[in-house]
């Protein structure tokens, strides 16, 4: 019953539950906001694909696109904590 009123995908939903009760909810969420926009956050132009896998490279350790999420946004945070906004900004042009 709760589930069906999350307003998610049941299966993003579903993830998130467990993610509460394991005692992990937080990278879980990170993950659900992930999978739950429209857009990859690692899409880009044709053109510049190469110079996209490498810089994807470092997050993608196990081959899950899941825990590459969760990295890349660990990594946004770290920056921006350690130096700003602009700090922020720069480890996504990165």
């Amino acid at each position: 019953a709760h589930l069906a009123r999350m307003p998610l995908d049941v299966r993003v939903g579903k993830m998130v539950l467990y993610g509460a009760l394991l005692g992990c909810i937080d990278p879980m969420l990170t993950i659900a906001a992930a999978l739950s926009t429209r857009r990859s956050p690692f899409l880009t132009p044709f053109e510049q694909r190469q110079a996209a896998d490498a810089a994807r490279k470092p997050f993608t350790g196990e081959h899950s696109d899941h825990l590459a999420y969760l990295r890349a946004y660990e990594g946004w945070r770290g920056a921006r904590r350690a130096g700003g906004g602009g700090a922020g900004r720069r480890f996504c042009d990165e």
